[in-house]
């Protein structure tokens, strides 16, 4: 399996707590390129704290991005997007192009704090969608409420949101809790997509190999097809998950 697409990725230099300067950001992608990434949709932090940049100044740096990289990656594709962290403006933002869609289509991957309520999630995803895009939830293992009744995340998928899960919780870098969560998940089909939610080279770097081969053996071939390739494709056309 060859040409991965990651889709939640902090290495866009100087716009949030990911990658500080130009030099690692080419660090970062020359990592994931020889890791078999063949598309990155960077998504910095659209967050009261932790990102504030413009959507003007994201698309000119993935410009500068693709100049600099073309010959040291040829192929490799990139993106611009947000991580948006949910608040009441939000959906006013979104409407308004002040913030960034996944690679300018009609899917916004959202964020929440972890300790965030179910009624204020379900809430938020329905102020989402009333402005007419698709959300899909980042790192759908993070948030506590999604493990306290089994029937949330069907829930949320009945009401057209979609899921992200990161490697690193696939593979159980962050514990086994997280891990068999997810791989309920897996089994039943809920996760569209996994992403590396890089922001360096080390702890938290643009790698997908590792987890896409264990995702093959472990759930198979469509499954891991589908979250590293097809299904981030599909957002890349503006198709129907």
């Amino acid at each position: 399996m060859e040409g991965y697409i990651d889709v939640h990725n902090h290495g866009l230099f100087g716009v949030d707590d990911g990658a500080g300067s130009l030099e690692e950001s080419i660090a970062m992608l020359r990592m994931a390129y020889e890791d078999g990434v063949r598309t990155v949709v960077f998504t910095p932090h659209a967050h009261y704290r932790r990102g504030h940049a413009a959507p003007q100044e994201i698309y000119e740096k993935v410009e500068i991005l693709r100049e600099q990289v073309k010959d040291m990656c040829p192929g490799l594709r990139l993106f611009a997007g947000n991580e948006l962290y949910y608040d009441s403006e939000m959906p006013e933002k979104i409407e308004n192009k002040e913030v960034c869609r996944l690679a300018d289509s009609g899917y916004v991957l959202v964020e929440f704090s972890p300790g965030v309520g179910f009624s204020d999630m379900k809430r938020a995803f329905h102020e989402i969608l009333s402005v007419g895009v698709m959300p899909v939830l980042a790192h759908v293992e993070r948030y506590e409420c999604l493990y306290e009744d089994k029937d949330r995340v069907p829930e949320l998928w009945a009401l057209g949101v979609f899921f992200q899960a990161n490697a690193s919780g696939v593979l159980g870098d962050h514990g086994s809790r997280e891990k068999k969560f997810l791989k309920r998940l897996l089994k039943a089909g809920y996760i569209q997509l996994i992403a590396t939610d890089a922001h360096d080279t080390e702890g938290r770097s643009p790698v997908l190999s590792e987890c896409a081969a264990y995702v093959r053996k472990k759930y198979g071939e469509e499954t891991a097809r589908g979250c590293f390739i097809e299904n981030p494709q599909k957002i890349l056309n503006n198709q129907p998950l």
